[in-house]
């Protein structure tokens, strides 16, 4: 006599998609359907399309978008430079306009010239990463950071007073006045946040009488 079979309570997995199905050779996940890609090239962050296929990586960011940026042709043994500085990195750290370097023949990058103030060449040469300096900079009045930190660098190489720097800047000292501000910035946040939720209860207040009326 033949045992009736048990049911184990257990769903057996589908078998594997057929040549119809198919698999993403991308990644190798199974698929339902043939899938069809997307046209949007990436994320979108202000303003920035961020790819990390087909975009250029800044060297001063290290961030892939698909954004206007300048190449280095700089030529290093027969090769050209593969380093790219995003439009925003290059005018903001450095001063440059991305449109020019572009419409020059022989633009060298800032680390080809040895300036590049970005935190992996700082490190190189022995010096601490300078951080986000260009709101700093510019509220210094300073057309970018390489400006600032060249300036720096004068005051501290002089050493001394009626020497050729004569507006020595403290990048440490503008660090801390722009920490004083963003805390006092959050106090006051944080206030107006308190008058607000008293001002919600007033009416919530005011709404409750009314209606008991």
């Amino acid at each position: 006599m033949v045992a009736p079979a048990v049911n184990s309570g257990k769903k057996k997995r589908p078998a594997p998609p057929t040549s119809g199905a198919g698999t993403d050779a991308s990644d190798g996940d199974p698929l339902v359907s043939p899938r069809k890609r997307t046209k949007s090239p990436g994320a979108v962050h202000r303003g920035r399309i961020y790819d990390s296929k087909n975009g250029k990586t800044c060297h001063q960011c290290r961030q892939k978008t698909i954004a206007f940026s300048a190449s280095c042709r700089n030529d290093h043994g027969g090769k050209q430079c593969p380093i790219h500085f995003c439009h925003a990195c290059l005018l903001n750290r450095y001063g440059e306009k991305a449109e020019e370097a572009v419409a020059a023949d022989a633009w060298s990058c800032p680390k080809c010239r040895g300036i590049c103030n970005c935190s992996i060449c700082m490190k190189k040469r022995g010096q601490p990463p300078t951080g986000i300096l260009a709101p700093i900079a510019r509220s210094s009045g300073f057309s970018s950071v390489s400006e600032m930190l060249l300036q720096q660098q004068r005051a501290e190489t002089a050493g001394s007073a009626g020497s050729s720097a004569d507006n020595p800047i403290d990048v440490d000292e503008l660090l801390e006045e722009q920490r004083r501000r963003a805390e006092q910035r959050d106090r006051e946040i944080e206030t107006l946040k308190a008058e607000i939720a008293v001002l919600r209860a007033a009416i919530e207040e005011a709404e409750k009488v009314g209606e008991a009326w």
